[in-house]
């Protein structure tokens, strides 16, 4: 019985606190599925237990911050490449509509078009330095 009963309490002990852990591991796993999901803005609980666990609860969290904001960088940059984009393609059509509705000229079609390759170049070139930039920060991330 001396040795019963200290066992016993060990044994409970272990499962109550075994249980508090799944529970906190599966509070991790809700928060990871729900940024799976795209709800960006959810973290992972922590409590005020100091433990492993909510010490990778807030490598998670912080992994999860530098994700959202990453994403939102990605999203302010495509706004602003739209944006950048709209108006040399809208003059580019414009030119193009001149060319339809205008006069039978050679040499009107030759300078309008060669415009509308102009403008073709720009939006390129604009790619290009967009597509150097990505390179020069994949090479300083990693």
């Amino acid at each position: 019985m001396g040795i019963g009963l200290p066992i016993i309490f060990a044994l409970t002990g272990g499962y109550i606190i075994g249980l508090k852990a799944q529970k906190r591991i599966f509070g991790m796993e809700q928060a990871l599925n729900a940024v799976t999901r795209g709800k960006l803005r959810r973290r992972v609980p922590r409590s005020a237990m100091g433990d492993d666990i909510d010490h990778v609860s807030g490598l998670i969290n912080l992994t999860l911050d530098r994700l959202e904001g990453l994403i939102g960088n990605l999203k302010q940059v495509t706004v602003d490449i739209a944006h950048g984009l709209r108006t040399p393609i809208s003059r580019m059509r414009q030119k193009l509509e001149n060319v339809r509705a205008g006069p039978d000229s050679n040499a009107a079609y030759k300078s309008i078009v060669g415009n509308a390759i102009d403008e073709i170049d720009g939006i390129a070139d604009t790619f290009d330095a967009l597509l150097r930039i990505s390179e020069i920060e994949a090479v300083h991330a990693s």
